[in-house]
């Protein structure tokens, strides 16, 4: 086995030994980076076949699908014996809202102004599920019922607050000359939990840093091996990003390894992604045959792919 091999093994290996198996954090994630940018849906035998190659059974690959359908991310349709998992709407905008923040730059500019989102009590479990999604949007809990970021996805919020039948209040503040530096950092040290996301990306960089060294020095690299490692990366990268409200660099503690962890994936993303494209034109299929090309808007993921 040569040096990329080895490495890949560490990688997948260590992954593949996780318990519990989390396959539909996987799954959704393999959607977003391959299936999404690619029209959108794929043959289950395919899906399983891959994962299958990552330790998750197909079993639970099939399960894990039963709960993403019945929680608004996909939709099932059959032809024959063989089943299809197509993106709903609601999984669209989550994909599409999630594509921004992984494979967007880190922000560098603010100019002082955040986001305020009142969530008002008496909705019961919609209230539980609205708080979720402003999480997703970056949104920390300030306060009882305030939720807040810095200005910086103002669009996906009007876009999310606009598909509630309750939507709440949602406004944009800033904060007095008078407030000292030293009360913003502790509102921050309570609403993000920014230790653990820095812990995360540390972890992130030390297990990919070696992958990317040997993948760099590998004349040809295999198309499955690349097409898994390139969806591991992807998911870990986004699990991390789930805790990370991406404040702007202002905000940041010192020594922030967000930037780091950042460049890493683009460049290791870059350096599998043409082998792992050619597998999956070659492997993975939809109801008409093969996965449609991806669009126009794949290859400006990172800061611009190429599409050689």
């Amino acid at each position: 086995m040569d040096r990329f091999g080895q490495a890949a093994e560490q990688v997948l290996g260590g992954f593949r030994q996780r318990r519990p198996m989390r396959a539909g954090s996987l799954i959704v994630s393999f959607f977003g980076d391959v299936v999404a940018p690619r029209g959108g849906s794929v043959w289950l035998g395919g899906l399983i076949q891959t994962l299958e190659q990552m330790g998750v059974s197909g079993r639970l690959v099939r399960t894990s699908m039963y709960r993403l359908v019945q929680d608004g991310w996909f939709e099932a349709s059959k032809s024959g014996r063989k089943s299809y998992y197509s993106l709903t709407q609601l999984g669209s905008r989550r994909f599409r809202l999630a594509t921004e923040r992984i494979y967007g730059r880190p922000r560098d500019d603010w100019q002082g102004e955040w986001l305020m989102v009142l969530v008002p009590p008496g909705m019961g479990g919609q209230r539980d599920s609205l708080r979720k999604e402003l999480g997703w949007l970056g949104f920390g809990s300030l306060t009882t019922g305030l939720m807040g970021r810095p200005v910086g996805a103002g669009r996906e919020l009007e876009e999310f607050l606009a598909e509630q039948s309750q939507p709440p209040v949602a406004y944009r503040a800033s904060l007095l000359d008078s407030v000292s530096p030293a009360l913003v950092e502790e509102m921050i040290r309570n609403s993000w939990k920014l230790g653990e996301t820095e812990q995360g990306y540390q972890r992130f960089i030390k297990r990919f840093a070696p992958l990317l060294d040997a993948a760099s020095k590998s004349a040809d690299l295999p198309g499955e091996v690349s097409l898994l490692l390139r969806v591991l990366l992807v998911h870990e990268y986004r699990r991390i990003l789930l805790r990370d409200p991406q404040l702007p660099a202002a905000l940041l503690p010192e020594n922030w390894h967000g930037q780091l962890a950042y460049e890493l994936c683009r460049e290791l993303y870059g350096t599998l992604l043409a082998a792992s494209e050619d597998y999956v034109s070659n492997k993975l299929v939809t109801k008409s045959g093969p996965l449609p090309p991806p669009g126009s808007l794949f290859f400006r993921r990172f800061g611009g792919l190429n599409p050689a």
